[in-house]
């Protein structure tokens, strides 16, 4: 009697390698900041003054950028970067509004980029296997997924599901990459709208001075309204689905 094949292990660091990447990360982060504030002697209004004067250049825009290229592998949540994207680059005009929407947007279909070729890379072969996965009930719903690639990405963005879970799980199940960023840049829209125009309804250089920062009620309620309109919108989406 031939004994049965003992199964692969996975590879410690396909297995945990996101994990210590992100507390690599977080440590240098954490730690030069300390160092450089500890040597400077910076207080914490300082550091937010010298932080907002730096994204006021330039390169701003494309420093922040660059933490959303980073965010998927520091655990980091892109309703919080959406948020900030508002409160540093959309207070203070429509102009500024849509400016910082532009910003966001972009931030947010490469951060999901990242994670989409991280679950790719950490899952090869997860989903897609040879003739003993065939039948597997898994796997027979992964194929009618993988058919449907853009309207299921869709639906899990309009039905607002954890950002980094449909990423992941759309790469898990081989979602072709066009279809998955097409999907990502127009389901994510009603939502980060709603994100950037909550921050942008703070002013950030109020609170880097010292002072009281004042909110925008205006704001606010437009950022309230487009945030209702998106579960409106995921929960006639939802019951389409069903129907």
């Amino acid at each position: 009697m031939e004994s049965l094949p003992l199964p692969r292990r996975t590879p410690f660091w396909r297995t945990h390698g996101q994990k210590l990447i992100a507390l690599l990360i977080w440590a240098l982060l954490l730690g030069g900041y300390g160092l450089y504030s500890w040597a400077n002697g910076l207080t914490l209004e300082r550091s937010l003054q010298e932080v907002l004067a730096l994204l006021a250049t330039p390169y701003g825009p494309l420093l922040y950028l660059l933490t959303f290229l980073i965010r998927p592998l520091i655990f980091f949540s892109v309703g919080i970067m959406c948020i900030m994207g508002g409160v540093i680059f959309g207070a203070g005009s429509s102009t500024n509004l849509l400016i910082a929407l532009a910003y966001t947007v972009v931030g947010v279909i490469c951060s999901s980029t990242i994670s989409f070729a991280i679950g790719r890379f950490l899952g090869n072969g997860v989903m897609v296997g040879g003739k003993q996965k065939a039948n597997h009930l898994l796997q027979r719903y992964a194929q009618r997924l993988r058919a449907n690639g853009f309207l299921t990405v869709l639906s899990m963005r309009l039905l607002l599901l954890p950002f980094d879970l449909v990423n992941y799980a759309a790469a898990l199940m081989a979602v072709d990459w066009k279809a998955f960023l097409l999907a990502t840049a127009v389901g994510v829209l009603p939502s980060t709208f709603a994100f950037v125009s909550f921050g942008a309804a703070i002013d950030m250089r109020q609170l880097a001075a010292g002072q009281s920062p004042q909110i925008d009620p205006k704001m606010i309620l437009f950022a309230v309204c487009l945030f209702a309109l998106s579960l409106l919108i995921s929960h006639w989406y939802k019951r389409r689905m069903v129907a």
